[in-house]
C-alpha cells in the first residue's frame, strides 16, 4: 500500500513538478496561457496604447479546452522549443 502511494505521489511530481517551476502554477490551462504569452512576447504599443496583456488574450483561446487538452498543447510547444 506504501509502494503504491508513493508511486501516485512520484507521478504527480513529475508531471507537475515542471508546470510549478517553469510557470509558478500547476493548472495546465493557465501555464499553457503562460507559454503562449511568453512565445507571443510583449505586449505590443500602437498609438500609445498598450494592446491589453497577452497572458489574459490567451487565456480567452484556450477557455474552451480540457485540462488534457492544455497538456498536449504545452507538449507540443516544448516539443517545438526543442526541436527548433
Amino acid at each position: 500500500m506504501r509502494t503504491l502511494a508513493f508511486l501516485i505521489v512520484l507521478a504527480q511530481a513529475l508531471i507537475l513538478g515542471p508546470l510549478f517551476a517553469f510557470y509558478g502554477q500547476v493548472d495546465p490551462c493557465r501555464a499553457l496561457a503562460a507559454e503562449m504569452a511568453q512565445r507571443q512576447g510583449a505586449p505590443s504599443v500602437v498609438g500609445g496604447i498598450i494592446n491589453g496583456d497577452p497572458e489574459v488574450a490567451a487565456r480567452k483561446d484556450i477557455a474552451a479546452l480540457s485540462t488534457g487538452e492544455c497538456y498536449v498543447r504545452i507538449y507540443q510547444s516544448w516539443s517545438q522549443r526543442i526541436t527548433g
